[in-house]
């Protein structure tokens, strides 16, 4: 990195003196990894050797977090990788495509209003959340791409509601900036769509007391022989309303039908939009949507294709709480290029196990088989019991 360069990052580092959070160190690691299994492409832009050091470097410092415009830091970044020589990559290129990273997912979406930002327990626990790469074209700045991102992104008025989608958006996002720079390694393409459900093992992430907080209490003593010792007692503080014994579910990626992985809405006045992500688990197409409200019923279109993973969005009136509100979409026959726009047919499906305190563990993804072609009872489900002679 050229000295002038460094001086106008440092420049765009002091612009802000408030620190601005979406995403703690232990999930900007979590969301490059998400990008590298989701993308093998993206994955190519890293040689293997200096992987480790990108995902350190990710993690970012206090100052990374003042940013006033994080994706014209990230825009700076960019070029100074674009600007290396072909085929070099060295320790301080994976430095720098760790800061930049982070500052991709900043500026992917709205920062979090509280200081801390969410954490892993509000995101993961009893959510599932698809990950996928979004086929759409991409602006042509890095920059604009991610004001897109962010623009989108504050669609929700619950803070709770989109929380997986800010996950996945940011994944998205670290996934186009990967493509932007030329790969160094096979495979230089992705081939098909990966569907990956990231889900807790429960569904209530409450399988034991959460722990707020703990002292320390240390003093000496000298035993018979003379020799002294260090003692340290420890007291845990837990909240016990986390407590209780978590319940085992069956998963998206393990049950034959349509699920709905995200509902968010948005209040305008009498009308209420409603935006969902859905998951089809089938070999069905469903052509429309039957949205019933208070004993009233209408279809929508749907589209949606056999083993796809689509962003649906509706109204309803807001005086109608979502409680009320039954969606059923109805099988047919789709006509040739009927799917709705932003549909994404999945050729392979996997799962992805995650803890409310760690996140999702990539490393230990796993191919799940579509529940039509599964040859064997799907995971986690048990097997039918022999027929009676």
């Amino acid at each position: 990195m050229r000295l002038s360069e460094l001086a106008t990052a440092g420049i765009l580092v002091l612009l802000s003196a408030d620190p601005v959070h979406a995403w703690s160190g232990d999930l900007h690691r979590s969301i490059v990894e998400g990008a590298l299994r989701v993308s093998p492409a993206a994955a190519a832009r890293i040689p293997e050797a200096h992987r480790e050091n990108v995902l350190k470097a990710c993690v970012g410092s206090d100052a990374s977090e003042r940013l006033a415009d994080p994706g014209a830091e990230a825009e700076q970044f960019l070029k100074v990788l674009l600007a290396r020589p072909p085929g070099r990559f060295s320790y301080n290129d994976a430095l720098a495509l760790g800061r930049l990273l982070h500052d991709v997912a900043h500026a992917a979406v709205p920062p979090d209003a509280r200081l801390s930002g969410p954490n892993p327990e509000e995101i993961f626990s009893g959510r599932e959340i698809g990950v996928y790469r979004d086929p759409a074209p991409r602006a042509a700045s890095l920059a604009e791409a991610l004001r897109v991102s962010r623009r989108d992104c504050s669609f929700a008025s619950n803070r709770e509601e989109d929380l997986g989608g800010k996950y996945r958006s940011a994944i998205q996002a670290t996934i186009d900036a990967l493509l932007r720079l030329p790969s160094l390694r096979e495979p230089q393409a992705d081939s098909g769509l990966d569907v990956f459900i990231v889900a807790d093992r429960v569904d209530n992430g409450k399988s034991g007391p959460r722990e707020v907080g703990k002292k320390e209490k240390v003093w000496r003593e000298t035993d018979r022989s003379g020799v002294t010792w260090e003692i340290t007692e420890t007291t845990h503080f837990y909240d016990m309303s986390q407590a209780g014994k978590g319940q085992f579910v069956r998963k998206a990626y393990e049950t034959r039908g349509v699920r709905i992985l995200e509902w968010t809405s948005r209040a305008d006045g009498p009308l209420t939009r409603n935006r969902l992500l859905v998951l089809n688990n089938t070999q069905e197409c469903f052509p429309t949507l039957r949205i019933t409200e208070d004993g009233a019923h209408r279809e929508v279109p749907l589209g949606l294709p056999p083993h796809a993973v689509a962003r649906i969005e509706f109204q309803t009136p807001t005086a109608t709480p979502r409680e009320k509100i039954r969606l059923s979409p109805r099988p047919g026959r789709c006509a040739p290029g009927a799917n709705l726009a932003g549909s994404a047919i999945a050729s392979r499906l996997f799962g992805v196990p995650a803890t409310v305190t760690v996140g999702p563990r990539w490393e230990e993804s796993f191919h799940a088989p579509f529940p039509d072609a599964a040859k064997e009872s799907p995971i986690g489900m048990k097997p039918d019991p022999p027929a009676a002679h």
